[in-house]
C-alpha cells in the first residue's frame, strides 16, 4: 500500500513539473474587430487554425455569444488550416451597458482540441441629448474636422480657433485641440489664453509634440512601460469599467509633466514608471496660471467606439462646466 501511495505521489509530482504549452503553440487564433459596439450592431469576429496544427483537416468550429450564462448566438463552421474565416454576430439594441462572451471551439473530427474566449461589451445606441447643454466660449482647433462633427452630432456650438478673427476678438472658457497637431498651434492658443482673465481649460487629445515653454514629453518607445494606476473617483472615467479603460490603454503613450513651482498636477490614470521631478500619465489635468491643461493621451475621437465617446463627453462635460472654484482632484 505503501509502495502504491509512493508511486502516485512521484507521478504526481511530475506531472506538476511540465511546463505548460507556450502561447506559441495554440492551434485556434481568436480577433474582434471591436472590443465594444453600438446596438442595436453587428460585431465580426476573425478564426484562423494556426499553421501549428499539422494534422490534415477539415477542422470543425463551434462559436456561442452568451451573457449572464444564456447563450445569444451559437454557430458551427469547418475550418481549414492556415485560412482566416470570418464571423459576424448580430446584437439587438440593449438598455445598459453589457458583456457578452464569444467562445469559440475547435474540434477536429469529434475530438475538443482548444477553446479560446473574447469579451464583447454591448452599449446602448447612440443618441444626440434632447436637451443639449448650452456651453459659452467653446473653441475648437482641429484642421481633420473630427472634434468639429462630435460636438455639432453632440448639439454643441463651438468656434472655428483656426480664424484669427476668433482668436482675436473672442475670449475661450474652453478649448479642445484635435489629435498631434503641431507645437505652434498650441503655443498661439495657450499665448491668446494668457492674455485673458478668464480660467479656461484646455484639453489635448493624443499630442506627440508640445511647445518647449510647456515641459511635457513623451517616451519614444514603450518598451517597458509601468503599471497603470486608475483613480477611482476620477470624473473623467465615469461610465467606464476597468475593461474598458484597459482597452483604452492598450497602445497608448503616456506624458512626462515636469513638476515645477506654480504648478499643480493631477493624474487620473497615471503609470507608476515615473520620477520624483516628473508625473507620467495617461490622462491629468495641469494647473498652471490661469489656465488647465487637460491631457489625454487615450484615443477618445472614434464615433464608432462607445467607450470613446464615453470618454469624449466626459472630457467636454469637465472641460466646460469647469469653473474658477471647481476642485480637479479626484
Amino acid at each position: 500500500m505503501r509502495t502504491g501511495l509512493i508511486a502516485c505521489a512521484a507521478v504526481f509530482s511530475l506531472l506538476r513539473a511540465v511546463p505548460p504549452a507556450p502561447a506559441g503553440d495554440a492551434l485556434l487564433e481568436m480577433t474582434t474587430s471591436r472590443e465594444a459596439i453600438y446596438t442595436p450592431g453587428d460585431a465580426q469576429i476573425d478564426l484562423s487554425v494556426r499553421q501549428a496544427a499539422r494534422l490534415e483537416g477539415p477542422y470543425r468550429l463551434r462559436v456561442t455569444a452568451s451573457a449572464a450564462g444564456q447563450t445569444i448566438h451559437e454557430r458551427t463552421m469547418t475550418l481549414a488550416r492556415g485560412l482566416r474565416t470570418p464571423c459576424e454576430l448580430t446584437f439587438p439594441e440593449v438598455r445598459a451597458v453589457t458583456e457578452i462572451r464569444c467562445r469559440a471551439e475547435l474540434f477536429l473530427g469529434e475530438e475538443f482540441l482548444e477553446a479560446v474566449e473574447r469579451p464583447i461589451r454591448l452599449w446602448p445606441a447612440c443618441r444626440p441629448r434632447e436637451e443639449a447643454p448650452v456651453y459659452q466660449g467653446l473653441w475648437v482647433l482641429d484642421p481633420s474636422g473630427v472634434v468639429q462633427t462630435l460636438l455639432s452630432e453632440s448639439r454643441i456650438p463651438a468656434s472655428d480657433a483656426a480664424f484669427q478673427a476668433v482668436r482675436d476678438f473672442r475670449t475661450p472658457r474652453a478649448v479642445v485641440i484635435g489629435e498631434r497637431l503641431d507645437p505652434p498651434a498650441i503655443g498661439r492658443i495657450l499665448d491668446r489664453i494668457e492674455t485673458t482673465d478668464s480660467n479656461a481649460v484646455v484639453v489635448l487629445f493624443r499630442q506627440e509634440q508640445w511647445p518647449d515653454s510647456l515641459h511635457i514629453s513623451i517616451a519614444q518607445d514603450q518598451n517597458d512601460p509601468g503599471a497603470v494606476v486608475r483613480e477611482r473617483s476620477g470624473v473623467l472615467l465615469d461610465g467606464l469599467c476597468s475593461r474598458d479603460v484597459l482597452g483604452l490603454v492598450t497602445g497608448a503613450r503616456p506624458v512626462h509633466v515636469a513638476r515645477r513651482p506654480g504648478r499643480t498636477i493631477v493624474s487620473f490614470l497615471r503609470d507608476t514608471a515615473a520620477s520624483e521631478s516628473e508625473v507620467s500619465s495617461y490622462l491629468c489635468v495641469i494647473h498652471e496660471g490661469n489656465h488647465r491643461i487637460l491631457c489625454c493621451q487615450l484615443p477618445g475621437t472614434d464615433s464608432e467606439d462607445p467607450r470613446q465617446m464615453a470618454l469624449f463627453q466626459n472630457l467636454i462635460r469637465f472641460a466646460c462646466q469647469a469653473g474658477d472654484n471647481e476642485r480637479t482632484r479626484p
